[in-house]
């Protein structure tokens, strides 16, 4: 039978509740159908609920009309009494001591005032099991800040119990200065013999039954094979002193196991040890007189035969279980063995103890040495100061394996370096990264991604694209066979390129010397007036303006010219030349549409002349070339400087006589 339930904060009247909240279906079990019990968890206290009920018949079919409504009444929480609790001022803090927590608490409240907390009650700190709580409070000189402390208990739905009794306290100041009293001889510790260990008990008291004095700081355990044996401090040679005691007007208790080194000496079984402490305010000088302890001598407890045939634990408890030798399982086959002496730690396979398959121990040089067969798989860090690694290793997801020395990586880093697939990045700077692809090979150096410089053993070392005079390839280019490539400029320091080319050609668009203030420079192959890449030679002065050319034209002429106007046909304009072909030398000035009609030819070529073009003289005359119309053009035929005086004054043997 079904029934629902809704939670009011007001009355409702039962005719009004037609629409129940929640429905659960509730198991009858019983022989009388009508009898069930059900229990709802969870309700809230001190609330109001109405209850509904409904048949559902064992066709599944449920009844036409709910009953009528039922009112249940929660239970209201008790407010819970005051909690117990100790309080007291320190240096620089205020402790409180909870012994009982609370039945049915949720926790208790440690609310302070003043001081550091202010004038209103703050929630300091809070419990939720017995135990002590410190807190920090500013304190001052004197008495101290005043504080006051109260506690209470909150239940689980938050009501809030009663408070105790305000609790005055005072906090000094932790960092004023505090005399420090001397040691005094403690107490006579006691010794015994406990499995795997030397079991020290000290109840923290002076040698009269008091109280430490103040400014204790520890008791120092020294251990000997002698008893007048003197304790020498840690740090010192020949210390002898294994651990220290900090607990003041208390039980202490240390376990001195085997092992444990004692003036460069490890203890072991079957020794009788004498055991002295003293105490100490942190000033040596002023460390206390000895005191051996009672038991002394005393052996490292030790497992013999038969005396532990099993032990048996329920649950898990804080304590050490101390043997020479402890085996897990049948040594013919699997089992793990612990040691005190040779390897620590071993696990042996089905062969027993011919099959080991993990040992931690140490080699003949007294090196920690971890060794394991076989295949598995490891989850966390490793971390290696140094050491030789041999086998091989896959990691989770095959991200990277190590197989006969060789590492393979899908993803990760080594160092600065990333790897994606086969490849290996550095990490990118300003837009510059390196590449190295060892399926090429290639070393590539990238600026946004883009290869700038690649090296290769086929393509050798090659620089960036660049487009010269409509000639595009590398920048540069330094072939495995010797051969260089540079599209744009060589700079030699000083102007000076030192050392031999040797088998090889220099091929470029430009090669220029350094400019001189005075003579300017020279540059071979430059393009800029009209010629083929390569083909002339020119004088620039310091103003960069082109002074004369040298160049070749139609293949058998040699042209030398002055300034830099553009050529027509590959004969200057408006500028005097020098023109040589293998049968002629001209030396003249063409005018502006490149007419090289003036000057002076000198041809060994059919009448073998030489002849002046265009010179203004008479047409008449003696010597003249004689004829009317203006004729201006004078040849020497077949000259001939005579070693005779010429006719007329003024004239010596050897000169030469034009006449026009």
């Amino acid at each position: 039978m079904p029934y629902t339930f809704d939670s009011i904060n007001n009355f409702i009247p039962e005719d009004l509740l037609i629409n129940p909240t929640a429905e659960k279906i509730a198991a009858n079990n019983a022989l009388d159908k009508d009898v069930f019990t059900y229990t709802e968890p969870n309700l809230k206290i001190d609330s109001s609920y109405l209850f509904q009920f409904k048949y559902i018949f064992e066709d599944g079919s449920e009844s036409d009309e709910w009953s009528p409504a039922y009112r249940l009444l929660t239970g209201t929480e008790s407010v819970p009494a005051a909690p117990t609790a100790t309080v007291t001022g320190g240096a620089g803090f205020i402790k409180v001591e909870l012994s009982t927590f609370p039945a049915n608490a949720l926790r208790v409240d440690v609310r302070i005032s003043g001081g550091t907390f202010g004038n209103g009650t703050v929630v300091a700190a809070s419990f939720t099991s017995a135990g002590v709580k410190t807190i920090s409070a500013q304190g001052a000189a004197g008495q101290g800040n005043q504080y006051f402390v109260t506690l209470l208990t909150v239940t689980p739905s938050k009501i809030n119990g009663d408070p105790t009794s305000v609790t005055t306290v005072y906090v000094t100041d932790p960092a004023a200065s505090v005399a420090v009293d001397p040691s005094t001889t403690p107490s006579t510790p006691t010794v015994s013999s406990v499995l795997g260990a030397i079991q020290l008990a000290w109840n923290g008291k002076t040698s009269s039954g008091g109280n430490q004095p103040n400014g204790f700081k520890a008791a120092k355990v020294y251990v000997g094979t002698a008893s007048n044996f003197t304790p020498i401090d840690t740090g010192n040679s020949g210390a002898n002193q294994v651990d220290v005691l900090n607990f003041g007007n208390g039980q202490n208790t240390l376990n001195i196991s085997i092992g444990t080194v004692v003036n460069g000496v490890a203890m072991d079984y079957g020794i009788d040890y004498f055991v002295k402490i003293k105490t100490t305010n942190g000033n040596v000088a002023q460390d206390s007189s000895p005191v051996l302890a009672a038991g002394s001598p005393v052996r490292i407890g030790q497992v013999g035969d038969g005396d532990i045939i099993e032990v048996k634990f329920d649950k898990l408890r804080t304590g050490t279980l101390t043997s020479q030798i402890l085996t897990v399982g049948a040594a013919t086959g699997k089992h793990v063995k612990l040691s005190g002496t040779g390897d620590p730690l071993t696990i042996y396979g089905t062969g027993g103890t011919s099959d080991p398959l993990l040992s931690f121990g140490t080699n003949n040089q007294s090196q920690s040495v971890l060794t394991i067969k076989g295949n598995g798989t490891f989850s966390g860090d490793i971390s290696a100061a140094s050491g030789t690694f041999t086998g091989n290793i896959t990691s989770s997801g095959g991200l990277f394996s190590v197989n006969n020395g060789v590492l393979t990586a899908q993803s990760g880093t080594i160092g600065g370096w990333t790897i994606t697939g086969s490849l290996l990045h550095s990490s990118t700077v300003s837009g510059g990264k390196i590449e190295l692809n060892p399926a090429t090979p290639k070393i590539s150096l990238q600026q946004n991604g883009v290869d700038k410089i690649t090296i290769d053993p086929v393509e050798g070392i090659v620089g960036p694209t660049k487009t010269v005079a409509g000639n595009t390839g590398p920048a540069f280019e330094l072939s495995p066979d010797g051969n260089a490539q540079f599209r744009g400029s060589i700079y030699a320091d000083n102007g000076v390129f030192s050392g031999a080319i040797n088998g090889g050609e220099i091929t470029g668009s430009k090669i220029q010397t350094e400019t001189d203030s005075t003579f300017g420079s020279v540059r071979i192959g430059h393009a800029e007036v009209g010629f083929g890449t390569g083909s002339t030679i020119e004088l620039v002065g310091a103003n960069s303006t082109v002074i004369g050319q040298l160049y070749s034209f139609n293949n058998n002429e040699v042209i030398f010219r002055h300034g830099s106007s553009r050529q027509i046909l590959g004969y200057p304009t408006s500028s005097a030349y020098i023109s040589l072909n293998p049968t002629t030398l001209s030396i003249g000035y063409s005018n502006n549409q490149g007419d090289p009609s003036h000057g002076l030819k000198l041809s060994n070529s059919g009448g073998q002349d030489a002849t002046f073009l265009n010179m203004p003289v008479s047409a008449t005359g003696t010597n003249s070339s004689g004829g009317s119309g203006g004729l201006t053009t004078r040849y020497f035929r077949n000259t001939v400087i005579n070693n005779t005086a010429p006719s007329g004054s003024g004239y010596n043997i050897g000169d030469i006589w034009i006449q026009h």
